[in-house]
């Protein structure tokens, strides 16, 4: 003799309520905040020592340096040049103002650069090499997936490794006198 269970589909249903309502609120506990920021508002510092001095970047929303998505502005300056490098992560840039120039020869030639003008939009596929360079201040839009990273074809063209070289070696054996320097107020003994 078979006994049906009337309360089975009942059950089934509610469980599969419960998963659905769990996923939902885990999905609302992760969805990002709405982020607004006015053009006055956007406060601009010094690139990553990965890219040549004199560009500045205003992160706009999320962490370019974290896994996930981030939208950044990088203001470069006339006459600014990054060497062929290439991106772990595609990367879709926008031209707000001024010019940006690609040129991905494997010989960097200006006679080949295209020129992004003002609402020019790129796309640059993972791992794609590219030379980039200014003739006058631009401001370009950033967005992608992070980490952000920026990896030179010639190991050389780092500007970070040349940053590096130029920081002054302290040698350990002084860096107990370090630690044992005077505070501030006390007389510094003299040798």
């Amino acid at each position: 003799m078979k006994t049906r269970c009337r309360s089975f589909p009942f059950l089934v249903s509610g469980a599969v309520a419960l998963a659905l309502s769990t996923f939902a609120f885990a999905a609302a506990a992760q969805a990002p905040e709405q982020v607004l920021i006015n053009a006055r508002s956007i406060r601009w510092s010094a690139a990553p020592p990965s890219l040549p001095k004199g560009a500045k970047v205003a992160v706009l929303y999320g962490d370019p340096s974290a896994t996930g998505p981030f939208v950044m502005r990088m203001l470069l300056p006339a006459k600014y040049k990054v060497p062929f490098h290439w991106h772990t992560e595609p990367e879709q840039l926008t031209v707000l103002s001024g010019e940006l120039f690609i040129a991905n020869d494997a010989t960097y030639n200006k006679k080949y650069a295209r020129g992004v003008k003002p609402g020019g939009f790129l796309f640059l596929p993972a791992k794609a090499q590219q030379y980039a360079f200014t003739k006058k201040a631009t401001i370009v839009e950033v967005y992608g997936t992070g980490p952000f990273d920026v990896k030179y074809v010639d190991p050389n063209n780092d500007p970070a490794k040349w940053e590096q070289a130029k920081t002054y070696y302290f040698p350990k054996k002084f860096e107990a006198n370090e630690m044992n320097a005077p505070e501030a107020g006390e007389p510094i003994p003299t040798f």
